[in-house]
């Protein structure tokens, strides 16, 4: 998040992880997941099978704590409220 207590990272598999920085019990850090789900996915109706593209940005919305956009190799750009776990608008520049 932009407040300096989470990160984000993608994959080449079109897929997008949220983690916070916590404690462990000895009060080491830690990684605690929040949500990962798949950002550029594309479904075939023709024959039932999903396309997934590499995740090649993503970042977060500096006022608004649970926004956030991914930018992938499917020529999208996506906004999203991870709090709603939804998807909120896309664009494409393809």
């Amino acid at each position: 998040m932009c407040d300096g207590t989470g990160i984000s990272s993608a994959s080449i598999d079109g897929r997008c992880n949220l983690s916070y920085l916590g404690q462990d019990n000895q009060g080491l850090p830690k990684l605690n997941n929040i949500l990962t789900f798949k950002a550029h996915k594309v479904d075939n109706a023709h024959n039932n099978q999903n396309m997934l593209f590499p995740v090649h940005a993503v970042g977060f919305h500096p006022k608004v704590k649970n926004f956030l956009y991914t930018a992938g190799g499917d020529g999208n750009l996506y906004f999203w409220d991870f709090g709603a776990k939804n998807k909120i608008k896309g664009f494409n520049f393809s």
